[in-house]
């Protein structure tokens, strides 16, 4: 990423853009096309099924949770290790598109996939509130802070 940070390509009307301008077209256009895919992939009538939400449920536990114990392995003093665990936990692009190669050779039915989608909604939903709660708490404790050490 680094090496490509500052090279500049031209549009076809002669405009220079540095690669990230590129980068953003491309997942403006291709994002859209990867989630409406996944999408129609899904048997709407699976989230009905008590199986398939708790087997959902269950990989999300397993994902939360896994993220969450890899944020303890930060060593640096002062981090805030619950922010950082909880910014990892969304498991969006990579995860479906796994899924959907997964399903699309077999190797996952239906029910597992609408699983592992239950998953992706759910971590996609839940991080953005907690990491902003998870900061504020943070943000409060280096007030705080601050007000002691100016008395």
């Amino acid at each position: 990423g680094l090496l490509l940070q500052n090279v500049k390509l031209r549009d076809s009307e002669g405009k220079e853009h540095n690669i990230d301008w590129f980068v953003r077209v491309a997942y403006w256009i291709l994002v859209p096309i990867l989630f409406v895919r996944v999408g129609a992939q899904v048997e709407i009538e699976s989230f009905f099924n008590l199986k398939v939400v708790l087997v959902g449920l269950a990989i999300t536990g397993a994902a939360i949770l896994g993220k969450l114990f890899c944020s303890v392995c930060v060593v640096e003093r002062g981090v805030n290790r619950l922010a950082i665990g909880i910014a990892m936990i969304p498991r969006l692009e990579v995860t479906l598109i796994i899924a959907a190669i997964g399903k699309g050779l077999g190797v996952l039915s239906d029910a597992l996939f609408s699983s592992v989608v239950v998953m992706v909604v759910i971590t996609a939903l839940v991080s953005p509130p907690l990491l902003k709660m998870a900061l504020l708490k943070q943000k409060r404790k280096v007030q705080e802070r601050l007000k002691l050490g100016a008395r």
